[in-house]
């Protein structure tokens, strides 16, 4: 058999492909095996950490579904601006987030002024990062409550960043 090697017709890689060669398959695959839950939508630590706060945050002082949404959304928004104001820009929902805080409106919620997605319960950390927090074993159910093990690392990461106790902090 003769193999005859030439350059790669560009015309056979798809259209925007960051992976000419096809082994990011393969590469997900092994990478699965040794980090467990590794997915290409939930790569960010950031985002990861603040979708747990949020969760935190959300049931804190509810049980029922839609007000768990609700304190959700609000969360990843407020969260969302101050990341922005920070600096930060490495966030869902950057272009509604950056207009609303040049207009210096900055709705919180479920309404449609509010969202900082087209649909933030889907696109959002509340629809992309769930799963990976379920299968961590940090969040269960539909109301995404903390488990022992979710409470445990939210404690950790506000005795690691601090909490605020309301009053500015005296040298």
């Amino acid at each position: 058999m003769l193999t005859v090697l030439s350059l790669m017709d560009e015309r056979s890689r798809p259209k925007g492909s960051r992976d000419p060669l096809g082994i990011e398959v393969i590469w997900s695959h092994m990478g699965r095996k040794m980090v467990g839950n590794l997915t290409t939508v939930t790569s960010n630590l950031d985002n990861f950490m603040v979708g747990l706060l949020c969760c935190a945050h959300a049931s804190a002082s509810t049980g029922q579904l839609d007000l768990i949404q609700i304190n959700y959304l609000r969360a990843e928004q407020l969260a969302a601006y101050l990341r922005l104001a920070a600096g930060n820009e490495n966030f869902l929902g950057i272009t509604r987030a950056k207009a609303n805080f040049k207009n210096g409106q900055l709705p919180l919620g479920k309404t449609e002024a509010a969202q900082i997605l087209s649909n933030q319960l889907s696109y959002g950390l509340w629809g992309l990062y769930s799963t990976a927090m379920q299968v961590a074993g940090l969040i269960a159910g539909p109301k995404r409550l903390l488990t022992d093990q979710g409470r445990a690392l939210v404690a950790e990461m506000v005795t690691c960043m601090g909490e605020d106790s309301g009053s500015p902090s005296t040298p």
